[in-house]
This record gives C-alpha cells, sequence and structure tokens, in this order.
C-alpha cells in the first residue's frame, strides 16, 4: 500500500515490478493522476480516494510506502488543497509530517523477528 500516492510514482514502481499495489490518496486529482498513469503504463493498480484507514480498513499490506510532505514552510497552518499540498510540511518540516507514521499502521502485517 501507498499512503498518499499523489502521482503514483512509488506505487508504479511496485507494480511495475510484480507487486500487487493499492494506493490513497485525499486528493482527487492525485487519485485521478495515479489511475492515468496506471492506464498509461498498462500497470495493474487499485487506486482509492479518501484517508487510508478509512478506505483500507480491515485489510493487511506486507508493505506500506509513503513519501510525505516535508519541506518546511513558514506557514503554521498545512494546506488543505493546491499543489503546496504535496511538499509544504509546515515550520518543523519532515518531523510533523512523519510523526504519524513513527509506528506501522494496524493494517501492517507482523514482521518476524530473528
Amino acid at each position: 500500500m501507498e499512503i498518499g500516492t499523489g502521482t503514483g510514482a512509488l506505487a508504479l514502481h511496485a507494480a511495475g515490478r510484480g507487486a500487487r499495489v493499492t494506493a490513497v490518496d485525499v486528493s482527487r486529482p492525485a487519485v485521478a493522476a495515479a489511475r492515468l498513469s496506471a492506464l498509461r503504463q498498462r500497470l495493474p493498480l487499485r487506486v482509492l480516494h479518501g484517508d487510508f484507514a478509512v478506505r483500507t480498513a480491515g485489510r493487511r499490506f506486507d508493505v506500506v510506502l509513503t513519501n510525505p510532505p516535508y519541506v518546511p514552510s513558514p506557514r503554521a497552518r498545512l494546506p488543505s488543497h493546491g499543489a503546496r499540498r504535496a511538499w509544504d510540511a509546515g515550520p518543523e518540516g519532515a518531523p510533523s509530517s512523519t510523526g504519524s507514521v513513527s509506528m506501522p499502521p494496524p493494517c501492517c502485517e507482523p514482521v518476524a523477528s530473528c
């Protein structure tokens, strides 16, 4: 699964190597772009619109990919739409955008330890 797929670059890369991939984004234009890219590249890619936790509830994934916004911005409020949404991570940059993924989401398969 790719969280916040945007154009679908990571998801398409994985699908091109044979992975079964579900990509999720809250942006309708991003979902459309990822679907179009999958069609153009003739790659199987399931693209869902909405919050990843809601859209994938009850499903399990072996791998979760994400490339969240990481560029610091002087604005305290994160953008709700537009291109800035893809890179603007607020005043602290990456720490604020990656805090929510510091622990694996409940949809991840457990990893065996040696």
